[in-house]
């Protein structure tokens, strides 16, 4: 048997303010957490990760120093793991990308696509804390990185 901690990060408002703490205060909190339960022996500390409010993870946890780098996946059995076809890679990775940046940027975004099913008013969490910087891999017969304007 195990013991430790699971958490999806307490949002409960602070009794004696009557305020919600923020994703921030949220995430920081959970880190400490962690830490305390590693440091009292505990043999676990776990949290899960959402794409809806008000939960966020990676940004936070890093203190905004990420960068990502996408990449669409160059051989065919990549393709049908995920209902596709390798000779729709290039469309399907210009249409997330550009899905992707919009759900970073936007609050509520209405969205249809060739690719997936369309979106009403979604919005996506986490929400980068800045502009993230964002990479795409190519590898064909050359290899580069490029980080679109």
């Amino acid at each position: 048997m195990q013991f430790g901690v699971f958490t999806v990060g307490d949002e409960t408002p602070d009794p004696p303010r009557g305020r919600a703490p923020s994703e921030a205060q949220r995430i920081a909190a959970m880190v400490a957490i962690a830490g305390k339960t590693e440091e009292v022996g505990l043999d676990v500390f776990a949290t899960d990760k959402h794409h809806n409010p008000p939960f966020a993870m990676l940004q936070h946890l890093a203190g905004g120093r990420v960068d990502l780098m996408l990449g669409r996946g160059n051989t065919a059995p990549v393709h049908p793991w995920f209902g596709q076809d390798i000779r729709t890679g290039i469309p399907l990775a210009i249409e997330s990308y550009a899905l992707l940046r919009r759900l970073w940027r936007e609050a509520a975004v209405d969205w249809e696509g060739r690719f997936r099913a369309p979106l009403q008013g979604f919005t996506s969490t986490p929400r980068p804390l800045d502009d993230v910087p964002l990479f795409l891999s190519a590898a064909r017969r050359r290899f580069g990185v490029r980080r679109p304007g």
